[in-house]
C-alpha cells in the first residue's frame, strides 16, 4: 500500500480508489505528426491566401486538405494513447 493510501485509510477508514495512469505518449510519433501537421497547415494557409486574393479553390484540393487533417488528428490521438473521436458532425473517425 502506498504511503498516501495508508494515510487516507488511517484518516478516512478507506484507502480510496487507485490512481488511474495514462499510457506514455509516443514522443517520436508525435514529433513526426507535428511535422506533417505543419505541412497540412501550410497547404490550408495557401488555399486561404488564394481565396483572399479572389481565386476560386478547387474542391478536390479542399477535400484532400480536410482528409489529411482528419488523418493527422486521429494519429495524434493514437500517439497520445487516446481513442480518436468523431468530428463535430458526429461522423466516425477516418471518414471525410
Amino acid at each position: 500500500m502506498a504511503s498516501a493510501a495508508f494515510m487516507r485509510a488511517l484518516a478516512l477508514g478507506d484507502a480510496g480508489p487507485r490512481a488511474q495512469r495514462r499510457p506514455p505518449a509516443d514522443h517520436v510519433a508525435i514529433r513526426k505528426l507535428l511535422g506533417e501537421l505543419g505541412r497540412v497547415s501550410n497547404n490550408i494557409n495557401q488555399i486561404a491566401h488564394a481565396v483572399n486574393c479572389g481565386e476560386v479553390p478547387e474542391v478536390p484540393e479542399l477535400r484532400e486538405a480536410l482528409a489529411a487533417y482528419l488523418q493527422l488528428r486521429d494519429a495524434i490521438f493514437v500517439a497520445l494513447g487516446m481513442e480518436p473521436s468523431g468530428d463535430h458532425q458526429r461522423r466516425k473517425p477516418g471518414r471525410s
